[in-house]
């Protein structure tokens, strides 16, 4: 980098930020072809998202601004990444999969919802967890997903957090799950800094329990189903939209 430019270390080309060559220093003209592929970027709810369209399509859905985020009522993100060895659809399935809940997580599910709007899937569940740590959590959340990699939950219970979702495939067969948490400050930092990362420490817990599945299970085209498993059929109508070429919801 050269202020806002992109200079090759090899021949010392540079380009601007929409990758169009400026400079060439021993040439006399710049070649029109001579570019580079940009991307959009937006900075959000203290993140940096790069848009990829292997069509290379312009963004078609926006991130939404995070309410509270960022404001003195609230920490700043408990940041982790995972890297799983699964296809995303396994992990965006748990969006319409109210069974797994009491198998693999022992929660008890008293009210489970989902919808389908556009780029957009809500889940709305409530009932009793029992963190792996001890205790009850009577809870409910709504989790959402923008797009099919972007999900934000926001849970009440006997702390209320903010969470945030979101992966990306890295090659053919795994994935990096990035997540955060955000907790509304109760106590001073010193003391925040703990709650935080104990909270973050129980979500991993859940993430791994998960990951025990998704990296051992078979992907059916046509699962078995019994009508309380939920709208899995609808969730993957919807996130068939975002496949290339697109087919639409």
């Amino acid at each position: 980098m050269k202020g806002n430019d992109i200079v090759c270390p090899f021949h010392a080309w540079k380009f601007d930020g929409v990758g169009t060559c400026v400079e060439i220093p021993y040439a006399s003209r710049i070649p029109k072809q001579a570019r580079l592929k940009s991307w959009t970027l937006m900075e959000r709810n203290g993140l940096v998202f790069v848009w990829f369209d292997p069509e290379d399509g312009a963004p078609d859905f926006d991130i939404p601004l995070l309410d509270g985020y960022g404001t003195p009522g609230w920490s700043a993100w408990e940041p982790n990444i995972l890297r799983i060895a699964t296809h995303p659809r396994e992990v965006i399935e748990n969006i319409a999969d109210k069974a797994h809940f009491p198998t693999v997580h022992g929660t008890v599910v008293d009210v489970f919802e989902n919808e389908f709007t556009d780029h957009i899937a809500i889940q709305r569940t409530a009932g009793i967890a029992y963190p792996r740590g001890g205790g009850t959590d009577t809870f409910s959340l709504t989790a959402t997903y923008y797009g099919p990699a972007y999900m934000i939950t926001e849970m009440d219970g006997v702390l209320p957090s903010k969470m945030l979702v979101a992966h990306t495939p890295i090659d053919e067969n795994s994935l990096h799950l990035r997540f955060g948490v955000i907790l509304p400050k109760v106590a001073d930092d010193e003391k925040m800094a703990g709650f935080i990362k104990a909270y973050a420490d129980n979500l991993l817990i859940g993430f791994r329990e998960d990951i025990q599945i998704w990296e051992n299970k078979c992907y059916r085209v046509r699962p078995r189903l019994v009508a309380e498993d939920g709208p899995l059929g609808r969730m993957r109508i919807w996130y068939r939209q975002f496949y290339t070429p697109r087919l639409g919801a």
